[in-house]
């Protein structure tokens, strides 16, 4: 009789360990999905604030080429 209870315990034990694997399996892989799509928000946010600081910079040039315009034209007249 021990020795079906041993073998009952080691099957129960198998299915232990294969569940918890696939647990850690699965949360593995809900954590690397998380961690790409957080990773993947960033590097959208961090381009959005260079396109927009370039954007910035450039009308910032056009504003101060057009304001030295104004100003040679006004010191020509």
């Amino acid at each position: 009789m021990t020795q079906n209870s041993a073998d009952v315990d080691e099957i129960a034990r198998r299915k232990i360990m294969d569940q918890f694997r696939q647990d850690c399996d699965h949360l593995n892989s809900e954590l690397t999905y998380e961690l790409e799509r957080q990773n993947n928000e960033l590097e959208a946010k961090l381009a959005a604030r260079r396109a927009k600081r370039l954007n910035d910079n450039h009308r910032k040039s056009e504003e101060e080429a057009a304001q030295r315009f104004l100003e040679q034209q006004v010191s020509k007249i």
